[in-house]
């Protein structure tokens, strides 16, 4: 039989190397869930500035050829996307 401090030492041993490795994956697996989160913010702000241009370019097209008039914003949507509408422009 090992005497108590030779157990301690190798249980104490053992227990740091379990939380070594314990350290080392919860690094990993944050690193990996940081890289995730990033690409997700990526792919959203890429929807987000495709939506914009196709917005901006229907509400160009919209009032294309109405003659002495601006395009505004209507306050009512249902979308949270205002519709845009022509309206004669202030003189």
């Amino acid at each position: 039989m090992k005497p108590f401090g030779e157990t301690a030492r190798d249980a104490q041993a053992k227990a740091s190397e379990l939380a070594e490795k314990t350290a080392e994956n919860a690094r990993a697996t944050a690193e990996a869930a940081k890289a995730r989160i990033q690409e997700g913010y990526g792919r959203a702000r890429a929807a987000t500035s495709d939506l914009a241009d196709r917005t901006r370019a229907a509400s160009s097209a919209s009032c294309v050829g109405a003659s002495r008039s601006t395009c505004i914003a209507s306050s009512s949507s249902s979308a949270g996307l205002a519709p845009r509408s022509c309206v004669p422009a202030p003189r």
